[in-house]
């Protein structure tokens, strides 16, 4: 095993120290996919805010791979270099025949002691980019790990009814917080439960809103109309927003020109939230619940096992094509979060949405809530499966 002080003297000059770490030695130890039991990790928490893993895996045709990952720990996450060693051989073992392409870049992030996740992106011909969910296998003699769960203290569901002044309309808001305090929140419409508009909608076609409290403690948001169906651009910007939250809940209020308004007050939600998130666990079909004029029509969702994006809608029956297409990743600060980007291909020339979703459970009932927006149209929709 030479090869690898070799390769960590020779990468020392590139992972530069960080002021503090959140990882604890107890870290260090194998790791895996139940669910796909014969490739692992083995994870080794260094001094200086570095890390050290091994990851035993496959290539396309089942050959064995042995990747070693060369990181620094940012918080919570591992960002390591991957290098697919290769020309030494059984016997000699001559380090001049060593050599270390680099294979791409993975990323293991802990939400807890025991569970965590796997994200790889390569350059290398078959293998991508994805993700994995990974479970501790086994822990170290003398090492205790003390982490708290992070899918709880950086992630917190509301759920709050939006009053309007001037329509009276009550429309159910989600919202989620996350890890920088923001706050994310869909008001999907009032006439039909999670749904959002359809290609003949007519009416307010809800919101979609992104909030932070400043450190002076003033408010700082955007809030578009989710008019993406039509590709509008937004006409419901409100002129202030005034308000205050917490992981306990809060309240906003909006104004608007002409004296309209809305406000709503935000509780913790009973739902549960599914964390940590997966590409694999997302992957399949969402349907989508639509409104339309006279009659509501369902949208349909898909999701790659590698993160692709393809919304589909229609009038009276799906489109073949996709209406929206991109792709999502996992958070890398928060695995309870993924971060999506969308393009409207009816729409080329508007810039791609981007935003942040997450999911969750009530019952048997899973909602997937995206929130984004491209800078003048609000993108929002809710998948239910």
């Amino acid at each position: 095993m030479t090869s690898i002080p070799r390769s960590l003297a020779c990468l020392a000059l590139l992972l530069p120290a960080l002021a503090s770490a959140q990882l604890p030695p107890g870290i260090s130890g194998a790791w895996y996919n139940p669910e796909q039991s014969g490739h692992g990790l083995s994870v080794q928490i260094l001094e200086d805010q570095r890390a050290l893993a091994f990851w035993y895996v496959y290539d396309a045709e089942g050959n064995p791979v042995h990747l070693y990952l060369d990181g620094r720990i940012e918080g919570r996450r591992i960002e390591a270099t991957a290098y697919a060693p290769r020309g030494m051989r059984f016997g000699s073992f001559r380090d001049t025949d060593l050599r270390m392409p680099v294979w791409g870049e993975v990323a293991l992030d802990f939400s807890s002691c025991d569970r965590g996740l796997l994200q790889w992106d390569s350059d290398q011909p078959g293998y991508g980019s994805g993700s994995s969910e990974i479970h501790r296998l086994t822990h170290i003699a003398g090492l205790d790990c003390e982490l708290g769960d992070a899918a709880q203290s950086a992630f917190a569901l509301f759920t709050g009814i939006e009053q309007s002044a001037a329509s009276g309309v009550r429309p159910t808001a989600y919202a989620a917080l996350d890890e920088n305090q923001t706050l994310w929140m869909l008001t999907p419409l009032a006439t039909r439960a999670d749904a959002v508009p359809g290609r003949s909608f007519v009416g307010d076609p809800g919101a979609v809103t992104r909030a932070r409290i400043k450190q002076d403690s003033g408010l700082e948001f955007s809030r578009y109309a989710s008019d993406w169906i039509f590709g509008r651009a937004n006409a419901l910007q409100p002129m202030r927003a005034e308000g205050s939250f917490d992981t306990e809940g809060g309240s906003l209020s909006f104004s608007f020109d002409a004296g309209r308004g809305s406000s709503l007050s935000l509780s913790p939600s009973t739902q549960q939230a599914v964390a940590p998130l997966t590409t694999g666990l997302l992957a399949g079909r969402w349907p989508v619940p639509m409104r339309g004029q006279f009659f509501d029509t369902v949208g349909e969702l898909d999701i790659g096992g590698e993160g692709e994006l393809c919304l589909r809608v229609g009038l009276f029956e799906l489109e073949a094509g996709c209406r929206l297409q991109g792709r999502l990743r996992v958070a890398s600060a928060n695995p309870g979060f993924v971060e999506f980007e969308l393009e409207d291909l009816e729409f080329p020339a508007q810039a791609a949405y981007r935003g942040r979703g997450w999911v969750q459970r009530e019952g048997g009932l899973q909602r997937l809530v995206l929130v984004g927006d491209n800078g003048a149209t609000g993108f929002g929709l809710i998948g239910r499966r």
